[in-house]
């Protein structure tokens, strides 16, 4: 939100609104690199003893099952004969 608000206030601060950005841009993680990540924060998170690892353990936990809701809302329902064509 304030990268927003700094990025609309720029001009008017007198900043350059022509800036181009010819840094790549890297590919977005997919679904299983993303799942891959939070497991292995979690398994290092288990064999810590202390409430910022709690919270880290609930806010991974709520992450990949809001990312299993998001990925199954974009499945699409099909039927078995969709797999079978006429020869």
């Amino acid at each position: 939100m304030a990268a927003h608000k700094a990025q609309e206030e720029g001009p008017i601060n007198g900043g350059d609104n022509n800036v181009e950005d010819d840094a790549p841009l890297e590919p977005c993680l997919t679904y299983h690199e993303v799942f891959q990540v939070a497991s292995i924060i979690g398994r290092c998170a288990r064999h810590i003893d202390n409430p910022t690892a709690y919270k880290l353990k609930a806010v991974l936990a709520s992450f990949k099952c809001q990312m299993q809701l998001e990925r199954s809302q974009t499945l699409t329902t099909t039927q078995i004969i969709d797999y079978f064509h006429p020869k």
